[in-house]
């Protein structure tokens, strides 16, 4: 990815997808880690929602929003694997 992006790394540019990314010729191992992610969002977004329609009342649900803030708080800090919590 370092190689697609020429070694440009930019903070706070409100239209970075665009400008960096959306419609540029990737490298195929580009590709790949993108698909990947997208993929790991869809099934992470597919599986929040499946426990929020499990949930009954709105503390349930308060209650499992903030689990899932704790961990990505969490990842984010110290670039645990989420299998590793």
């Amino acid at each position: 990815m370092t190689a697609d992006l020429d070694n440009d790394v930019s903070h706070s540019i409100g239209n970075f997808w665009e400008v960096f990314l959306e419609d540029k010729r990737w490298s195929k191992q580009t590709s790949h880690i993108w698909e990947s992610y997208q993929k790991y969002e869809n099934a992470e977004k597919k599986e929040r929602l499946s426990k929020l329609q499990e949930l009954e009342n709105p503390e349930d649900i308060c209650d499992q929003e903030n689990l899932h803030k704790a961990k990505s708080e969490k990842l984010l800090e110290i670039n645990m694997l989420e299998s590793e919590l």
